[in-house]
């Protein structure tokens, strides 16, 4: 059974609850065992990357970020939120900044004039090692190498919607 179930918000909280308060019976509303703001308005997206010590949590929001924090530390904040103080859980010292962040491109609209940053709604792992694909409102897919911390690659998808593009893309 897997540890964690990690979900993102409306509000652009990113919540770990453990699995074990969740399946347990009559645990009507397990409390998360760690929560923390992650983007400026909603947080559409959650998917890893990596592997082992490698591992990433990235998290794609309503203000056009790509957020990306190791799996250790976050998994070590949630050890150190749930030692018990006097029957009392105990809030972390500070959840782990994120190890980077990267921002939609902004795009250049009719007249020379720059368009809002598109949210990003999608994220995908790929097969390469350091790099991910993410899907916007705005209608592009863009492939990002994560050392770079760069777009390398865009493409227009043929629908108004990068998301659908890229969630047809996992599934076939």
């Amino acid at each position: 059974m897997p540890r964690f179930l990690i979900c993102a918000s409306s509000s652009g909280r990113i919540s770990l609850f453990h699995m074990k308060d969740i399946v347990k019976e009559n645990s009507a509303a397990p409390q998360p065992a760690l929560s923390f703001q992650a983007h400026k308005g909603a947080a559409y997206t959650l998917t890893f990357h990596g592997q082992g010590e490698d591992l990433l949590l990235l998290s794609g929001g309503d203000d056009g970020r790509i957020l990306g924090w190791r799996w250790d530390e976050l998994e070590q904040a949630v050890d150190a939120s749930t030692l018990k103080r006097g029957g009392q859980k105990a809030t972390p010292d500070a959840v782990p900044s994120p190890s980077f962040e990267l921002q939609a491109p902004q795009v250049v609209g009719p007249y020379n004039t720059l368009l809002p940053v598109s949210e990003v709604n999608s994220l995908a792992a790929t097969a390469s090692p350091g790099a991910v694909l993410s899907g916007g409102g705005d209608g592009v897919c863009y492939l990002w190498d994560l050392a770079a911390q760069r777009p390398v690659t865009s493409m227009k998808v043929r629908r108004g919607n990068a998301t659908d593009d890229l969630n047809e893309g996992e599934e076939g």
